[in-house]
């Protein structure tokens, strides 16, 4: 999707090109339903906030959407109505 950003070190794959297996011990946050995630994925696209939804398939269903690192103050106000999973 997008190239590694400076704030990703090491030559590390951005969050979107790991497995889902290995980002079950970071934080994530809960969306209600579908709608509400793309809802969300439109924000970030409109504000420039690198991220990634991933769509199950055959269902053809949003499940997940990942971001790339950021300080938390560049994105904390497009996530705050979510609940925050650890």
């Amino acid at each position: 999707m997008t190239s590694i950003k400076p704030c990703i070190s090491g030559g590390l794959q951005p969050v979107w090109a790991r497995s889902p297996q290995l980002l079950q011990d970071q934080n994530a946050v809960w969306a209600p339903d579908e709608a509400a995630l793309t809802t969300l994925a439109e924000t970030l696209k409109q504000h420039g906030v690198d991220h990634e939804v991933w769509t199950e398939q055959p269902e053809n269903v949003a499940t997940c959407l990942a971001l790339r690192p950021y300080p938390k103050d560049q994105v904390h106000q497009h996530l705050k109505k979510f609940k925050l999973l650890k």
